[in-house]
């Protein structure tokens, strides 16, 4: 590779180290890009153009992420699956796909950014996450100095974020999305149009490109015909016609693979919805910290999920730059003691100062939830409730962890079986919360909480709780921190 880029070649690479299995981005993957930062860093080479690259598909030619979803071990090609697969794909439609080449990244300039701006940054917001996710790429970090390993965090973390905020929401993206989070019963045609039309007026605000055109009744009915029967069916009701999800086990699975395109463009705003939910809104007002507050917890929660920010950004301050979008364009809330220009002014020297706790400088707000909104802010929970379920009972299942230890594939089948049995028993309402994805994810973040450990061998890994957290009042602590966010025990406002 160095000789590589020493002549000054092209060289192409996954940062996710392979293929979504959710439709969600992944977190990057080291080794690759530390090899070529180290480069840069040693003199090797003068410069680096990193191009992100961003794909998506109508429809997805090879679904054997649903099994892996489900819990069942992937399955290895032959030359017979192959060639089997060739054949089914030339005489099948698959659609279109958008292919997307971005803004190239100069690496010297980035290397320059967050070598002069990253310290003084983390100096003034002291609210901002911290992950490390698995890295088993080709050498992983180990190459890389102490020095530069955050450097190269920074730097992956920047790219993905870009990819996906660049990503082309294609037709099957979106008539997915709405039947999943907001006709999830059923839905008329003329109502999917209106739903449709409102989403593109949404997505071409918020300067999200589309990978289709067109009157949105053709658009959906193009996009339930590639689809087909399997995911989404028209039924004809009282004369009228019907178009509902297959929102059961295992199809759930891919649908809410194409849902998930946009499931990150509206992850900020669904945990503004889901704080929402979550605190006590009996007198009628939410005060700001505490909503900022709880959406900080949920952007932790959930950090193995989404890339919510910029390296270069603060959460906070992205948090309530959402929920002034949402009351500006949506109306979600009536905001007290937030309407002068020196409330504004006091608002912005407060979030600039560390160990401000003045009020003369950091006035009470407080958000009133309008009425009419209530719906809007449904829809918007929805989106990640699924996510929710899931981590809960993973939680739920580390009590299974006490006072012994399990393999990985015994602890996530442990989990599944635990999802049946809540589904079965309507503790859960969303089946698609059964993704080994999700769960692997939520271990990690357990790992991070300093609850669970794990140790490799092998490739084989073993996990138990840590010997402080090894009993079940610790367990039920974790439980319940994030079980407050799910559905059946929010404040329905």
């Amino acid at each position: 590779m160095n000789e590589c880029l020493r002549a000054g070649h092209n060289i192409e690479f996954f940062l996710e180290g392979g293929r979504t299995r959710t439709g969600k981005p992944c977190l990057p993957k080291y080794g690759i890009l530390s090899v070529i930062v180290e480069a840069f860093m040693d003199g090797t080479i003068e410069d680096a153009l990193l191009v992100p690259v961003s794909i998506n598909y109508e429809k997805l030619v090879d679904g054997n992420f649903i099994r892996e979803q489900l819990g069942q071990p992937k399955e290895m090609e032959t030359f017979g699956s192959a060639i089997k697969g060739i054949w089914h794909v030339l005489n099948s439609n698959y659609g279109m796909m958008r292919i997307d080449f971005n803004q190239p990244f100069s690496l010297r300039e980035l290397v320059k950014t967050f070598n002069t701006n990253g310290k003084s940054s983390n100096n003034v917001f002291n609210k901002t996450l911290k992950s490390n996710p698995s890295t088993t790429s080709l050498y992983g970090t180990d190459i890389v100095s102490e020095e530069h390993k955050s450097l190269v965090e920074s730097i992956s973390k920047h790219v993905i974020y870009d990819c996906a905020q660049s990503m082309a929401v294609m037709s099957t993206n979106a008539v997915t999305f709405l039947l999943l989070n907001k006709y999830r019963k059923g839905v008329t045609i003329d109502e999917l149009v209106d739903g449709l039309d409102e989403l593109r007026a949404d997505l071409l605000f918020i300067r999200r490109d589309l990978g289709f055109t067109g009157d949105s009744l053709d658009v959906i009915n193009y996009a339930v015909e590639l689809l087909g029967p399997a995911v989404i069916r028209k039924e004809r009701i009282n004369g009228e016609e019907i178009i509902k999800p297959v929102a059961v086990l295992p199809n759930i699975i891919e649908l809410t693979y194409y849902s998930n395109t946009l499931t990150t463009v509206y992850a900020l705003q669904s945990i503004v919805a889901t704080a929402v939910f979550s605190l006590d809104t009996t007198l009628g007002f939410i005060n700001q910290d505490d909503l900022v507050e709880t959406a900080l917890d949920l952007c932790n929660i959930f950090q193995y999920e989404f890339i919510f920010i910029k390296p270069c950004q603060n959460l906070e301050a992205t948090i309530i730059d959402c929920i002034d979008d949402l009351i500006i364009r949506k109306e979600i809330f009536t905001v007290k003691n937030a309407n002068t220009e020196e409330t504004e002014r006091s608002r912005k020297i407060a979030r600039q100062l560390e160990d401000s706790s003045d009020e003369e400088y950091y006035p009470v707000i407080e958000y009133e939830i309008n009425n009419k909104s209530i719906e809007y802010f449904r829809f918007l929970r929805s989106i990640l409730s699924p996510l929710v379920e899931a981590y809960s009972v993973s939680a739920f299942c580390m009590d299974k962890l006490v006072g012994r230890s399990l393999l990985e594939n015994e602890l996530v089948k442990e989990v599944i079986d635990e999802i049946k049995q809540q589904l079965h028993n309507g503790s859960l309402l969303y089946e698609e919360c059964l993704s080994v994805d999700c769960i692997k994810n939520a271990f990690k973040l357990f790992q991070k909480l300093d609850v669970l450990e794990c140790h490799t061998e092998k490739k084989l890994r073993l996990f138990y709780l840590k010997e402080d957290q090894d009993n079940t009042e610790s367990v039920r602590t974790l439980y319940n921190r994030i079980n407050r966010f799910k559905t059946s025990n929010r404040n329905q406002l």
